[in-house]
């Protein structure tokens, strides 16, 4: 569902805190972020709902010097709007603030160089939220789309009929997407790390694909070599085939940003 804009720019709300004064806050600095459920096991009670595999929403404001701070239950008490509300507010500020959604973001890296990559401030990741985007992605690329967020303010997608040629063995999209995360994820802070859970976008949404058997993992290390000559939207150059084969080097991109940008 999506909220008018006009629902996200009405007078400021007065926000109780547990044990401290009012903080009166503009709907307009109420944003989304996706975090995991072993970072929502550690906080206090916070405003969240879950969204796929083990990923949760969390609502947050922002603070004039820019900080992220989750809103409590109370808080959304004080607000006198409902959870649903709410939420579609907070999507609604997170889609003005980022930047147009494109297939022509930059490559994940020379590794993956069919699929995409979005890293950045830590609402980056909260584009799993715009669906009608993803609508328009996946009619550009044609067909379904797979994709990962191993950190914060992180994401990796493609198209899910993807072949990645990985040491001279072929590897569905989903399962290299799977183990490209569970490398890349040792490398973010502790409350940064989100999942290697690979999400699939169809027409119905976002939906969680199982996680690779034993089996299958030994199946990519013991595949002859594949010969064949892949077709031009497939992955050309060598990466890891297992999350023990740690040769993917490290991101060179700048660490994920734990602020967003001021309005």
């Amino acid at each position: 569902m999506r909220w008018p804009v006009w629902c996200s720019a009405f007078a400021t709300i007065a926000l109780s805190t547990s044990g401290a004064a009012q903080v009166r806050v503009d709907t307009l600095s109420i944003l989304p972020e996706i975090r995991s459920a072993a970072w929502i096991a550690r906080s206090l009670p916070i405003v969240n709902r879950v969204f796929v595999g083990n990923l949760h929403v969390v609502l947050v404001r922002q603070t004039d010097d820019g900080t992220l701070l989750p809103l409590s239950p109370d808080d959304l008490t004080a607000m006198r709007l409902s959870p649903e509300r709410v939420f579609a507010i907070a999507i609604a500020n997170a889609k003005r603030r980022l930047t147009p959604f494109s297939i022509e973001m930059p490559a994940a890296s020379p590794e993956m160089s069919g699929m995409r990559a979005v890293e950045g401030q830590s609402i980056e990741t909260s584009r799993l939220l715009f669906d009608d985007e993803w609508r328009g992605v996946a009619r550009q690329l044609g067909g379904p789309i797979v994709a990962v967020a191993p950190i914060t303010g992180s994401l990796i997608f493609g198209r899910d009929s993807l072949t990645a040629i990985s040491r001279h063995k072929s590897v569905p999209a989903a399962q290299y997407l799977e183990i490209a995360a569970g490398v890349l994820m040792p490398y973010g802070k502790r409350d940064d790390i989100l999942s290697a859970v690979v999400l699939r976008w169809t027409d119905a949404g976002w939906t969680a694909v199982p996680p690779m058997t034993a089996d299958e993992r030994r199946a990519l290390n013991d595949r002859p070599q594949d010969t064949s000559v892949p077709d031009q939207t497939s992955v050309s150059t060598p990466a890891p085939v297992a999350p023990t084969d740690m040769t993917m080097p490290p991101p060179r991109a700048k660490k994920p940003s734990v602020k967003a940008k001021k309005p």
